[in-house]
């Protein structure tokens, strides 16, 4: 990834905070995020408490452990569950959330589903989980909407997150997008010219880069990330060529 240019002072400071030198021109970023499916196999209490809780213990030893580590929580759902069983916790995780090192990819008291919730009920599941971090006393307000599991989208999305002040979006199992068990054919170019997806990647002045055919997950990230990052998208080609949409 080659660092677009930016202000000489926003660029020094994103590369003191990331621990970056100052001569890097190439930057490769990792970034740990969580997905959790609270109604697929187990019920929400056996998924909590055997997978989720003992995840996000092993994420406050490592926040404890190393200062420069950032951990991204999905939904408000099961981080309210387990701010409610580690009242001990409370303190540290509240300043971990309002210094960003727990970072929420989104406000929702679940990922919801953008397809059969009617327009309302998606923005009362993002005020909801708002509301609920205001009211333990957290500042942040997530400008980042994640949706990793949904299958397809409403095209109404953008408006209603634009309503809801999100001014980024990460998806994945974008309509035309392959994933495993999908049994749709794949379109011989994406996105299709004059689409409302060229239109909205052209507006985003999002770039895209094809990943491996028939890996099993994706990810689309368009919106302003940092001075570094503008937009990145894996997305599964038809034929093996990249695709660049200037901004």
């Amino acid at each position: 990834m080659t660092l677009p240019s930016s202000s000489p002072d926003a660029e020094s400071a994103l590369r003191k905070e990331l621990g970056i030198p100052p001569d890097a021109a190439r930057v490769l970023l990792f970034a740990e995020s969580s997905h959790w499916d609270p109604n697929w196999l187990r019920t929400s209490q056996e998924y909590f408490q055997q997978l989720v809780s003992p995840n996000l213990e092993k994420s406050v030893i490592e926040l404890r452990r190393d200062p420069r580590r950032v951990y991204s929580i999905e939904c408000m759902f099961f981080l309210r569950l387990f701010w409610e069983s580690r009242t001990d916790l409370q303190d540290e995780l509240r300043d971990w959330l309002n210094r960003g090192r727990l970072r929420l990819t989104g406000s929702g008291v679940t990922t919801p589903d953008t397809l059969l919730p009617s327009e309302e009920a998606i923005l009362r599941d993002l005020l909801v989980g708002q509301e609920w971090l205001r009211s333990q006393g957290i500042t942040q307000e997530p400008r980042l909407a994640y949706f990793p599991d949904c299958f397809g989208h409403s095209p109404n999305l953008p408006a209603i997150l634009n309503a809801a002040g999100f001014d980024r979006t990460a998806i994945s199992r974008i309509d035309g997008m392959w994933f495993m068990s999908a049994d749709l054919d794949l379109p011989s170019s994406f996105p299709l010219r004059g689409s409302s997806a060229e239109r909205l990647l052209r507006s985003s002045a999002a770039w895209i880069s094809h990943g491996a055919p028939r890996m099993a997950r994706r990810s689309c990230v368009i919106g302003t990330l940092s001075p570094m990052v503008r937009a990145i998208c894996w997305l599964i080609p038809a034929q093996p060529a990249p695709i660049s949409i200037p901004g």
